[in-house]
């Protein structure tokens, strides 16, 4: 059954085709927002002035995916959106919203989004800066555990050359 509705996100009219509250446009902001609301944990940390409702938050972050330009506040790689691409559920790149320090509340100077898997990762680390150091170590362990790899990019034609006939002849390949 199709009927009009208006969006409980933007207010603008929408033809509901299914049971949801928001139009297509926010759809995916009113699902972020519904999953902070619906669970109890979390909306005891939510700053009830600045947002209210679902819709309250469900638009400022709508405004925020746009300001970040649809990329993870900490990596700057592309996130998905659920509604919008529900094939990327459980890839860890769907968009989430995350509290920069875990502390504090769900508030406009407090959360930013970021990849699932990144918020995730991050789960009750303080501080960005922290987060940032914990990132760099891994990095850096990750390289010095790894130096001995080649990065056949940096090598020469002559110097590709040399190691391929240095592997073929560990393996006791004739060519």
């Amino acid at each position: 059954r199709i009927m009009s509705n208006m969006c409980r996100v933007c207010k603008k009219e929408y033809t509901r085709k299914t049971n949801e509250e928001s139009c297509k446009e926010c759809r995916d902001f009113d699902k972020l927002a519904s999953a902070v609301f619906q669970n109890e944990k979390r909306l005891k940390k939510v700053n009830l002035k600045e947002f209210p409702d679902i819709p309250a938050l469900a638009n400022y972050v709508k405004d925020l995916f746009n300001e970040q330009e649809g990329k993870c506040f900490y990596t700057d790689y592309e996130m998905n959106l659920p509604y919008s691409n529900p094939d990327a559920t459980g890839s860890g790149t769907m968009c989430s919203i995350d509290r920069k320090d875990p502390r504090k509340e769900y508030s406009k100077n407090n959360i930013v989004l970021a990849l699932s898997r990144i918020n995730i990762m991050k789960n009750d680390i303080e501080s960005e800066g922290d987060f940032y150091e914990i990132c760099k170590k891994i990095k850096d362990h990750y390289e010095e555990r790894n130096n001995h790899l080649i990065d056949i990019n940096k090598l020469s034609d002559e110097e590709l050359l040399e190691l391929k006939k240095r592997i073929i002849h560990e393996r006791g390949e004739t060519k």
